[in-house]
């Protein structure tokens, strides 16, 4: 994801912050509480265009399925098949943990 730059035009438009340092740390905050297992997502700070953007990566875990804390885990866990998202019935999520 990246975050200062629109999506469908390409536009950079930066994060409009003098501070990224705290945008980058309240960011990682928010996807490690809100997630069981925890999330440690990779997010850089980088300049385009003389602008401030945000790079947030998050790989693949090995301990599955991820969900939200606030929804649990039959409420929040998704599955993609092609290019959507659908809530992963209650067969998948087994699967899923037996996966990892």
């Amino acid at each position: 994801m990246v975050l200062g730059i629109e999506d469908e035009t390409c536009v950079v438009y930066g994060i409009g912050e003098k501070s990224p340092f705290k945008i980058s740390d309240a960011i990682s905050n928010m996807i490690s509480d809100a997630c069981i297992p925890q999330i440690e997502p990779d997010i850089s700070i980088q300049t385009v265009e003389n602008k401030t953007i945000l790079v947030i990566d998050i790989v693949p875990g090995d301990f599955k399925p991820y969900y939200l804390v606030a929804k649990g885990k039959e409420n929040s866990s998704y599955i993609r098949i092609n290019g959507t998202s659908r809530p992963a019935d209650p067969r998948k999520l087994q699967e899923l943990e037996l996966e990892g």
